[in-house]
């Protein structure tokens, strides 16, 4: 037996060769692979043991999984109810089924509903606790459709040229263009909020929790400008401000002008031949042309009216045998506590400091992010980079390919 020793150029060599030879091979394998994904097979969304079903009315399909049928029949005579109330007072009704779908895989209390590509409904069963700002109701299930039926009714009116476009480019069936879904969100929330009121017993604008939020807002000089609103705000409720703002500037209009401007805006708004009417984000064209201001001296006069209004109130509290009660702060800052609770009898208060959390772990996530990740990539991975010129003796394909000797050639011989 004869072992011969190669110099280490022709050592290089081979050991390039060997490396070509198996990166062509997996040149080719891994192309197969993405192909082999692309073959069809068995796909599951969701729960695949929940069994579906579904009901058709006159002007609604609600589909549901199992066990929920009762509350679907009883979701039948909600829906239709709702349907009967709310056109008269949109003037406007879908021209085919709207689709309704129930759920109850959260405990999220909450619904959606979207105009595109056709109208559509998703209801959560979950009803609010009593520490929710949804807690104002007198039939969750009847609450929660009427809000979000208002924003089917609403965002599902186009008049002139989208109407057209719609059937034309839609093929009659879908919805490409609607005008009324890009209008700012304090307006699409604010006129569901103000349905679910006027249309039933309860809803959040007689809710004592809103009429609080927007009462510190004001006495407390926190009162937010309108671009402020038609924007994200980090000011307590947050995410509830267009609902909170919304509502009750869409009220004040409703009781200045009457009902039927706001129907009338929404109408101007979803669409005529006129560039003036279809033309999106022109909110302030649309109030002028129904009520003769824009928008902007419309919300001047709103606020003027919830300061006179609260500190109206703030004075007869002030003047009454219970007198203010003023509160106390126990935290630091935080942007929202978890459900505190009394214990002890009412001795101690009791919370999860979970805003703390968050606002730590973003934190701590940001600087592990731009400083401590580059910094550890720099000091341990970058003699392990491949580039063009040392590509072939790069320590992790060797490892790969199993190369751990240089005296790779042994041959037998007489």
């Amino acid at each position: 037996m004869v072992t011969l020793s190669l110099s280490p150029r022709q050592r290089q060599s081979h050991h390039h060769g060997r490396l070509r030879a198996s990166c062509g091979v997996l040149h080719w394998i891994v192309p197969l692979l993405w192909l082999l994904c692309l073959l069809p097979s068995q796909a599951l969304a969701g729960d695949p043991e929940l069994r579906w079903r579904s009901i058709e009315t006159e002007h609604f399909r609600i589909s549901y999984h199992e066990p929920l049928g009762q509350v679907a029949q009883r979701l039948v005579q909600v829906a239709e109810t709702s349907h009967r109330v709310l056109v008269p007072v949109m003037g406007h009704a879908p021209r085919f089924r709207t689709e309704v779908v129930l759920t109850d895989d959260t405990d999220f209390s909450n619904g959606s509903a979207t105009a595109m590509p056709f109208p559509t409904v998703r209801l959560y069963l979950t009803a609010p606790d009593d520490r929710s700002e949804l807690n104002d109701f007198d039939d969750w299930l009847y609450a929660l459709f009427v809000h979000e039926y208002t924003h089917i009714l609403h965002l599902d009116t186009m008049g002139g040229l989208p109407k057209w476009v719609n059937l034309l480019l839609g093929f009659g069936w879908n919805n490409i263009y609607a005008p009324n879904q890009v209008q700012p969100r304090w307006f699409i929330e604010g006129l569901a909020v103000l349905e679910e009121t006027e249309r039933s017993s309860a809803g959040r604008l007689r809710s004592a929790m809103f009429d609080m939020y927007l009462r510190s807002h004001v006495l407390e000089g926190k009162f937010l400008r309108l671009d402020q609103v038609s924007n994200q705000t980090r000011l307590f409720p947050r995410g509830n401000v267009p609902y909170l703002y919304g509502s009750a500037f869409l009220r004040y209009i409703m009781k200045r002008f009457g009902h039927d401007s706001l129907k009338e805006v929404v109408a101007r708004y979803g669409g005529c031949w006129s560039p003036d009417c279809w033309v999106p984000w022109g909110m302030s064209r649309s109030f002028k042309a129904v009520t003769g201001h824009a928008y902007g001296p419309l919300y001047e006069a709103f606020s003027q009216d919830l300061a006179e209004r609260f500190r109206k109130q703030a004075s007869e509290v002030a003047l009454s045998p219970m007198g203010q009660t003023h509160g106390k702060p126990l935290t630091d800052w935080k942007a929202t506590l978890d459900r505190p609770v009394y214990i002890d009898g009412g001795k101690s208060l009791l919370w999860g400091p979970v805003a703390s959390s968050i606002v730590w772990g973003l934190g701590v996530s940001t600087m592990l992010t731009l400083f401590v990740v580059p910094l550890l990539f720099s000091l341990f991975m970058r003699p392990w980079l491949i580039t063009k010129d040392a590509y072939w003796q790069n320590r992790t394909l060797q490892a790969l390919f199993s190369f751990s000797s240089w005296q790779i050639a042994t041959f037998a011989g007489n």
